[in-house]
């Protein structure tokens, strides 16, 4: 995996985080565009199932896959200056389950 862009940012919804696009495609040929990850590191609001789950009050990674690197550089760039939000990509999460981490909403 390679890290293209990398970023601190803060988010109304989110706080302060780490934000970064990566590129799995060398790790993953023919699965992952290149650079269609977008990933992320805020602070859980809520607790995930599974022993290795997200724990609210504590950094987790979440990733969206994006169709391509375009679009996963739209989302990053709109969220580290335009005032978009992490669940604005909910569709592109990786781990569905993971939704209430983000928004606090444990019936998302």
């Amino acid at each position: 995996m390679e890290i293209i862009w990398k970023k601190r940012v803060t988010t109304t919804e989110n706080g302060t985080f780490n934000l970064q696009l990566e590129d799995w495609s060398k790790d993953y040929p023919g699965t992952y565009p290149y650079g269609s990850t977008m990933a992320a590191y805020p602070i859980s609001k809520a607790d995930a199932g599974g022993t290795f789950g997200p724990r609210r009050g504590f950094a987790f990674r979440c990733a969206f896959n994006f169709p391509n690197v375009e679009a996963a550089q739209t989302a990053a760039e709109a969220i580290a200056h335009a005032g978009a939000e992490l669940s604005w990509y909910a569709h592109y999460l990786d781990f569905k389950e993971y939704l209430p981490c983000l928004t606090g909403n444990v019936n998302d």
